[in-house]
């Protein structure tokens, strides 16, 4: 027995003689597209960089903030642990810590320096660092307050008061 199908290639090309536009895009709808595409990166393109910007400069001011208060700790520990306060004043501490020679902390430029080395440096030139150091009357304690001094901006500073152990 034989049995007789229509032949299914030549409906399929019935089909594609018929409707000319279903073997894909022409150029024109592609460029139609792009330029779309184009309009709407051009308007939402602008919020994204400035959230961007916004997130980096925050990330960046609270890395500064984390590094300023590294380095009033560690002055902090060496006040606490000395045996003689020798000078203290603006942007300038020298303290006798056991054993060794004396520990000297210094505002250079942007840089707050220990013994001649970098311990914090402001990223940006706009940016200063200053310290301040006050030795109470009967010399119990001493207040350190770290700041960083920003143009035409808020500045951001970190206070603590140290009593000594000696």
């Amino acid at each position: 027995m034989l049995f007789v199908f229509p032949e299914i290639s030549t409906m399929a090309d019935k089909h594609n003689k018929h409707n000319p536009r279903s073997r894909g895009l022409t150029l024109l709808e592609i460029i139609m597209v792009l330029v779309i595409m184009g309009i709407i990166a051009a308007f939402a393109g602008g919020p994204i960089v400035h959230t961007l910007d916004l997130w980096l400069n925050k990330t960046r001011g609270h890395t500064d903030r984390a590094e300023l208060h590294f380095a009033l700790e560690r002055m902090s520990q060496e006040v606490r642990e000395a045996r003689k306060i020798m000078e203290c004043r603006q942007d300038y501490l020298r303290v006798l810590t056991p054993p060794g020679p004396p520990s000297e902390y210094e505002i250079d430029g942007r840089e707050l320096l220990l013994n001649g080395n970098i311990i914090f440096r402001t990223p940006s030139p706009e940016e200063t660092p200053s310290f301040f150091c006050y030795e109470s009357e009967n010399q119990d304690f001493v207040t350190l307050e770290l700041s960083i001094q920003k143009q035409d901006e808020e500045d951001y500073s970190v206070e603590t008061r140290i009593y000594r152990r000696n």
